[in-house]
C-alpha cells in the first residue's frame, strides 16, 4: 500500500521575516501551497524561491476561515498540514509519516508556546476531503469537533510575527463584529474578553467574560476565564470581587496552580502560605493552558544530600518549578565497597544529565559522603538565600546523612522558609508525609526518563529495587 502523500497549506501577508524559517521546517512534505492575502514586501518572491505554489487570487475579508478554506482548495495531496507563518514544525518527518499513517480524518497536534513550555492541543492535520473545512471567521477551527486523534506527539511551536504590528487591532475588530452578529456567542465572548484584558480595558474584559461564564459549559475554559476575571478586578484593587472570582476557578479545578498563587497574592500572610503550598501540590491536570517555567527560579532551592536524591524525592517539584539544584556530597562509599562503575565523577555526570533533561541548574558543595560533618556542611550553606528550600525530612531509622543535612538546615534557615521532602527510611523504604505531589501522566514519563540517567544506580543490585519502587509514585512533603 503506498503512503499517504502530505501536503503543507499556509495563508500569508508581510511575513517575509518569518515564512523562510517555517517552510524550511516542513520542507520535506509532498506539496506547499502558500495563498497570500495582499503582501507588499518579500513573502512571495521568498515563498517562491523556496518551491511554494503560490496564489494571489483571495481578496481578504477579515475571515480566516474563507481564506484558509480557499487555500484548502489549491491541495492535492491526501492529507493537509494547516501552519501559519509565525509557526514552527518541531516534530521529524518520520513521526509525522508515522502518525499520519495511522490517522482517521484528523489528527492532534501539541501546539508549544515559543520560549515557553505553554502548550495546549489542537486539530492541524487533517484528511484531505470536502467534508472537513474550517469554520469561524476568527479563531478558526474544523468543523470536526475536538482536538483530534491523539496519535503520537506532533509539535509544533507558535509565536509572535512583526506582521501583527501591522493592524494591531484586527483581533478586537474582528471579535467584537463577531459577537455583535453571531445569534447566541460563547466561546467568542470567551476570547473578546481575553481581547479587552491584551487592552488593558478591564471592566470590559469583566463584563464580557462573566456574560460567557454565565453561558459555558466547558469547565476548563470557564476556570480559565474566573482566572481572568479575578485578575482584572486585582488590578482594579477589588480584591473581595478578586477572590470571589478566584474561588469559582478553585471549584471548578483544585488543581489548578496559577490560580492558587493569585489567591495568595490578595491574602493575608498566614493564608498566603497555605495557598502557596497547595500551589505547590497542584498538577494542573484539567487545565485550559498548561504554563510551567522554562527559565530556572533562582529563589527555590533544593538541598540534595546525595547525587540522585533530588530526582527521586523530588522530581516532580523539579518538572513544575525549575528551582536550583545543591548536590552535598560526591559519593565515594560505594566504591569503597567495591561497587563498579559508580564512582564520584560517574554520579556526578549522570546528575548534570538528569537535572539538564528537567531544566534545573544543579551546584556542588564537594562534600566527600565518606567525610560529611556538620561544621563542614553549616560553612558551605550559611550564605544561601532563598524564598523556598526544599530539604530532606529527619526519619528516625532513616540515612543518616539526610539526617544530618535536615538537622543543619533546620538550625540555619528560618522554618517559614522550609518545605520538608519526605526520604526513605530503612524499615518501609518511603514514608509518606502530609502533602502529596500527585504526578500527571506526563509527569510520570518524564521523572522516569530523568531516572534512567542514573545507570550506575540502576545497575546495583542494592540500588536497582529503589529506583523501581519510586517509578509512578507521587511524593510527599510533610
Amino acid at each position: 500500500m503506498s503512503r499517504k502523500t502530505i501536503g503543507v497549506c499556509i495563508i500569508a501577508k508581510n511575513e517575509e521575516a518569518m515564512i523562510h524559517r517555517c517552510l524550511s521546517s516542513v520542507a520535506w512534505a509532498d506539496q506547499h501551497v502558500v495563498c497570500d492575502t495582499g503582501s507588499v514586501d518579500r513573502t512571495v518572491e521568498i515563498a517562491r524561491q523556496m518551491g511554494a505554489e503560490v496564489y494571489l487570487d483571495f481578496v481578504w475579508c477579515d475571515a480566516f476561515d474563507l481564506a484558509q478554506n480557499h487555500a484548502k482548495s489549491k491541495m492535492k495531496t491526501d492529507v493537509i498540514i494547516s501552519i501559519d507563518c509565525d509557526e514552527v514544525m518541531l516534530s521529524s518527518e518520520a513521526e509525522v509519516r508515522e502518525s499520519v499513517e495511522q490517522m482517521q480524518d484528523v489528527l492532534r497536534v501539541n501546539m508549544v508556546a515559543e520560549g515557553t513550555m505553554l502548550n495546549f492541543g489542537f486539530g492541524r492535520i487533517f484528511r484531505n476531503t470536502p467534508d472537513i473545512f474550517w469554520c469561524q471567521s476568527i479563531h478558526k477551527h474544523l468543523n470536526i469537533p475536538g482536538e483530534g486523534e491523539p496519535i503520537g506527539n506532533i509539535r509544533i511551536m507558535y509565536g509572535f510575527s512583526p506582521a501583527h504590528l501591522n493592524d494591531p487591532d484586527r483581533s478586537l475588530r474582528m471579535l467584537e463584529h463577531t459577537v455583535a452578529t453571531e445569534e447566541n456567542p460563547v466561546r467568542n465572548l470567551y476570547y473578546l474578553g481575553r481581547e479587552y484584558g491584551y487592552k488593558k480595558r478591564w471592566q470590559d474584559c469583566i463584563d464580557t467574560l462573566l456574560r460567557y461564564v454565565a453561558v459555558s459549559e466547558w469547565e476548563a475554559e470557564k476556570a480559565e476565564a474566573y482566572l481572568e476575571i479575578g485578575q482584572a478586578y486585582t488590578v482594579l484593587g477589588k480584591f473581595q470581587e478578586a477572590a470571589d472570582s478566584f474561588l469559582q476557578a478553585i471549584k471548578i479545578n483544585t488543581n489548578f496552580r496559577e490560580v492558587l498563587l493569585e489567591m495568595a497574592k490578595i491574602s493575608s500572610d498566614d493564608n498566603a502560605k497555605q495557598w502557596r503550598r497547595m500551589a505547590k501540590t497542584a498538577s494542573n491536570v484539567g487545565v485550559l493552558w498548561d504554563r510551567v517555567p522554562t527559565e530556572p527560579n533562582r529563589n527555590k532551592i533544593i538541598i540534595s544530600p546525595h547525587s540522585d536524591d533530588a530526582v527521586l524525592f523530588c522530581g516532580f517539584t523539579m518538572i513544575r518549578d525549575r528551582p536550583q539544584i545543591i548536590e552535598v556530597t560526591d559519593s565515594f562509599i560505594q566504591p569503597e565497597r567495591g561497587e563498579v562503575g559508580c564512582d564520584a565523577e560517574t554520579r556526578r555526570n549522570e546528575s548534570i544529565a538528569a537535572c539538564a533533561f528537567l531544566g534545573c541548574p544543579v551546584t556542588f558543595l564537594g562534600i566527600r559522603d565518606t567525610e560529611l560533618t556538620e561544621r563542614a556542611l553549616r560553612e558551605r550553606l550559611k550564605n544561601i538565600e532563598a524564598e523556598t528550600i526544599y530539604i530532606p525530612a529527619y526519619h528516625e531509622n532513616g540515612n543518616s546523612q539526610h539526617n544530618l543535612v535536615n538537622k543543619v538546615c533546620l538550625e540555619l534557615f528560618p522554618i517559614e522558609k522550609i518545605e520538608q521532602y519526605c526520604s526513605y527510611s530503612r524499615t518501609d523504604l518511603m514514608v509518606k508525609g502530609s502533602y502529596e505531589v500527585k504526578p500527571t501522566e506526563a509527569e510520570k514519563a518524564l521523572k522516569n526518563k530523568a531516572m534512567n540517567f542514573y545507570v550506575s544506580q540502576i545497575n546495583l543490585n542494592t540500588m536497582a529495587s529503589h529506583f523501581e519502587y519510586i517509578r509512578n509514585k507521587s511524593e510527599w512533603l510533610l
